[in-house]
């Protein structure tokens, strides 16, 4: 589902889709901003666009810039640029072929991304269409993505260690309460054992 939009700016306006992705009601689904003819439009500008929207990610489409591609795509989140992304690379497409911008070739098209190409299936019947997720590169954006994930691993092993120390200590703990219900126990027995022998000496005191 989609709904239409325009943006202004200086003299020029630029048309953009709002489109829900994953679902076929509309305002359901994951929402998506697409800019399908941003030409003109610089980095500074629509970083500040995508942070004006306020969307999880807004996608600019322009004409490819390489051979073998049938636009360039560009994903930014209200903070910065992605060199990929799953649903805004489905939604640029329906807004593309919706909108006849760009035509399917053996089924599908290929978008140029910051990841590189990213071939996209139009599975015939609007709007079925799906993607390979393009093999993830070395480079600054994996290290970033390594350090954070060793960082998360790290606290959660820190924080399974005091889990584990917890739960050492109340496992010791609830071995000194069995040790104290067991020798309360066996003072119970014993105070039982002890009250049995009385009973004949009290019957003998009564009788005499």
């Amino acid at each position: 589902m989609s709904t239409r939009g325009h943006y202004r700016m200086t003299m020029k306006t630029y048309r953009y889709r709002a489109v829900d992705v994953f679902t076929e009601t509309r305002l359901e689904g994951n929402p998506l901003a697409v800019f399908p003819e941003a030409s003109g439009l610089d980095d500074a500008t629509v970083q500040r666009i995508a942070n004006e929207l306020n969307l999880a990610e807004t996608a600019f489409a322009f004409p490819a810039s390489q051979a073998g591609h049938d636009a360039r795509v560009r994903i930014f989140t209200p903070r910065r640029e992605m060199p990929f992304a799953g649903h805004p690379t489905i939604g640029t497409t329906f807004v593309l072929l919706d909108e006849s911008l760009v035509t399917a070739r053996q089924g599908g098209i290929v978008l140029q991304e910051n990841i590189g190409p990213v071939a996209v299936v139009d599975g015939g019947e609007q709007p079925l269409i799906w993607l390979t997720t393009p093999p993830i590169r070395s480079g600054p954006l994996a290290v970033t993505v390594t350090r954070r994930a060793v960082a998360v691993t790290r606290r959660a092993v820190a924080v399974t260690r005091r889990v584990v120390a917890v739960t050492r200590r109340a496992v010791a703990a609830t071995r000194r309460v069995v040790a104290g219900t067991r020798r309360a126990v066996a003072v119970t027995r014993r105070a039982a054992a002890a009250t049995r022998r009385a009973v004949p000496i009290a019957r003998a005191l009564s009788l005499s």
